[in-house]
């Protein structure tokens, strides 16, 4: 048995991806993923549906399992961008947010929200987007307060593909840091693995930066640096597939470091969640128990890696 216990997380929405997710594949993603008893966590947002919504909320409180609520896509479009130039955008940013918040509300086990800042701007005008950014950030921290929810900021690259405000991760960092010193002390950082190769970062920097300010989530995905690939960008394939970065040695070394800053220790069980799509030509279920087999191999490799030093 392992000396460390992981609260294995898994998204849905990736492992059952659909080239075009329907209300149905989405339901449907949710109810096999609560039959996988070696996750623990889901990472997923709920259905604008009614029905659909209240009939997963129903099924996720009976499985007993915990959710990490992402945010949508939506607010990485200018048209809802908590952090735009122009008070519409954020308006609408806010009322989609308390719309989430409240599906959220639903379930008995969700601590944490996961959420990113919106579409980066001109270098000129990024201090006033960062202000609007907080302003937004302000709103969850005090809707969050009253419900019982932590928010963990995730930064995604700044140069490229998705050209967000924010960014690498230690001015993310810096800026959770400032939200934390007014008082937004429920607000820390997420970790996505695949977001730093596009920003350039080792593990370990990230790590260090992050772990100032807290860490609530690790995703754990691979990611393709080809643009002619068809896996390029934010398609996640397998751990290790593809000649993505993201292989055993990467993850052996991505725990080790996690162990040597205590964000994996005996005494706690951490989130780390699988976010990639099924490995070529496999299903998605048994996909999901090769990857968690490997990551807990790897952990396990770590773990005796550090024992010998």
């Amino acid at each position: 048995m392992s000396l460390y216990e992981i609260n294995w997380g898994i998204s849905p929405l990736m492992i059952f991806a659909k080239p075009v997710m329907s209300l149905e594949d989405h339901r449907q993603a949710i109810l096999n993923c609560l039959e996988m008893e070696a996750y623990h966590t889901m990472e997923t947002i709920l259905p604008d549906d009614e029905r659909v919504r209240k009939e997963l909320v129903d099924a996720i409180n009976a499985s007993g399992k915990e959710v990490i609520y992402n945010f949508p896509l939506d607010f990485q479009f200018p048209e809802t961008s908590p952090c735009s130039l122009s008070p519409e955008p954020l308006e609408k940013a806010i009322a989609l947010a308390k719309r989430h918040l409240e599906y959220a509300s639903k379930l008995d086990n969700c601590k944490i929200v996961a959420f990113t800042s919106g579409p980066d701007c001109d270098v000129t005008d990024r201090d006033t987007a960062k202000n609007n950014f907080k302003t937004y950030c302000r709103f969850l921290s005090e809707s969050g307060r009253a419900q019982g929810v932590s928010f963990a900021l995730e930064p995604v690259e700044r140069n490229k593909f998705k050209k967000l405000l924010l960014g690498p991760t230690s001015e993310t960092c810096a800026f959770i840091a400032e939200l934390q010193a007014e008082g937004c002390d429920n607000i820390s950082s997420l970790i996505d693995v695949s977001h730093l190769i596009f920003l350039n970062e080792t593990f370990e920097e990230a790590f260090n930066a992050s772990n100032a300010v807290g860490i609530a989530d690790i995703h754990v995905a691979n990611m393709i640096e080809t643009e002619t690939s068809v896996f390029y960008g934010h398609r996640h394939p397998g751990l290790g597939e593809e000649g993505g970065p993201v292989n055993y040695d990467y993850l052996v070394n991505m725990f080790m470091t996690l162990i040597r800053g205590g964000y994996i220790h005996p005494d706690r069980r951490p989130h780390l969640s699988l976010e990639t799509i099924p490995y070529r030509g496999i299903s998605s279920e048994t996909s999901a128990k090769f990857s968690i087999e490997l990551m807990q191999a790897c952990l396990d490799d770590a773990a005796e890696k550090l024992s010998n030093n």
